[in-house]
């Protein structure tokens, strides 16, 4: 046992001697003669441990500090507010990768719960389908310039049209028309269009896009979906919130009338296998699980933190954002509905990444900034350099 812990320790230094970056490889030699000159061999394996610890997370705390000051730090140019830009297209490379990197993040942690609960491999091929076809969406819609009213005007109105027919047509479990079905390939259109249509709502609101909130309204009570009308309530408070106008308040009493209907319609769908009950499942079999959907719940909000602490996005998209993918969160969590992205299902994939897509392309009400607008930067390499350093020391 003795030589065992002496080997291993020198194992331990060997590594961290061969693998550091050269920054930090004064620091392994430090380490490697503090524990040669430890007489006990318990001891110096304790050192050793406690030393690869204290140094990889210093080099963790470097290499996040090196990616905040890539997509972090990124400044106005001299007179960019004069010549009436938006956002800077280093701004907006920095909210796009921020965003691209947490949905990826949250899609892969929720891919590692899945296999260690053993999901049949199609479900993570499923999943993992459904983030590349929504990558390549999201870049699509974020790379465009500004979108004009007419053609947001227009998507909304497909967008709610495409749910008021899986009201009606849609495949049927239990009472409840949810689904569409092309083939094997089954869908939640509630999913993938909702988001979207309270994102462009809270962005530019107008008399089209207010029609195509009332009719999603409608047909998410006809389909009927509790969760989904409750989604719908807290996503037309917040943009009621930011915008404190009679047809705000008008959509917003409509979806309280349509969520009082629809918790009053008795419906019990069946649970799904590797959907429902993800967070409980997740934390009794073990904390590594636990810990995965956790982090990847809450990597789906972080885009809309991000962008509304740097001042990239429009507060009320964010607000909404949240407010939309935070509650689904929450109905994931206290009731029996399948938890977006972490859990098996492509349409909740495609549904987040299309509407961070809306949320981090280019804005046409904002469009036009005064010369005399002061936006802050988001972070500072420094500041947040001594911050993490502060947690691992």
């Amino acid at each position: 046992m003795i030589k065992f812990a002496r080997l291993a320790s020198n194992l331990i230094c060997d590594m961290l001697v061969a693998g550091l970056p050269v920054a930090r490889k004064p620091w392994a030699h430090a380490a490697r003669a503090e524990v040669d000159s430890i007489p006990c061999d318990g001891a110096a394996l304790l050192f050793a441990a406690g030393a690869a610890r204290g140094i990889t997370l210093l080099v963790l705390a470097d290499w996040l500090c090196a990616l905040i000051d890539i997509v972090g730090n990124a400044r106005f140019p001299s007179g960019a507010g004069a010549k009436g830009l938006d956002v800077d297209a280093s701004r907006r490379s920095a909210i796009m990768v921020v965003g691209f990197s947490c949905a990826i993040g949250a899609v892969l942690l929720g891919c590692a719960y899945l296999h260690a609960v053993d999901a049949p491999t199609y479900m993570i091929a499923s999943n993992a389908g459904a983030l590349v076809c929504g990558l390549a969406g999201a870049l699509v819609i974020a790379s465009r310039p500004a979108f004009s009213r007419r053609v947001s005007d227009i998507a909304v109105l497909l967008m709610s049209l495409a749910l008021v027919a899986t009201a009606l047509t849609g495949t049927s479990v239990a009472g409840a028309s949810r689904w569409a079905s092309f083939g094997a390939l089954v869908l939640q259109p509630s999913f993938i269009f909702l988001p979207a249509i309270m994102i462009i709502h809270a962005r530019q609101s107008s008399h089209a896009s207010m029609l195509g909130v009332m009719l999603t309204v409608i047909a998410i009570a006809f389909q009927p979906d509790k969760a989904m009308s409750g989604i719908l309530v807290l996503g037309l408070a917040s943009i009621a919130y930011g915008q404190l106008r009679r047809s705000s308040l008008i959509a917003l009493a409509g979806s309280v009338a349509a969520f009082t209907y629809v918790a009053t319609v008795p419906v019990e769908i069946p649970t799904s296998p590797y959907a429902d009950d993800v967070f409980a499942i997740a934390f009794d079999l073990h904390s590594g699980t636990a810990m995965a959907a956790s982090i990847g719940v809450l990597l789906l909000l972080a885009p809309a933190i991000y962008g509304c602490m740097s001042r990239t996005i429009d507060r009320a998209q964010c607000v909404t954002f949240a407010a939309v993918w935070g509650g689904l969160i929450l109905a994931a969590v206290f009731g029996h509905s399948p938890t977006p992205v972490i859990g098996y299902g492509g349409s909740a994939i495609l549904g987040y990444l299309i509407s961070l897509g809306i949320l981090i392309s280019p804005n046409s009400r904002a469009q036009q900034l005064p010369s005399s607008a002061k936006l802050l930067p988001p972070l500072k390499l420094i500041d947040v350099s001594r911050f993490v350093r502060c947690l691992v020391a």
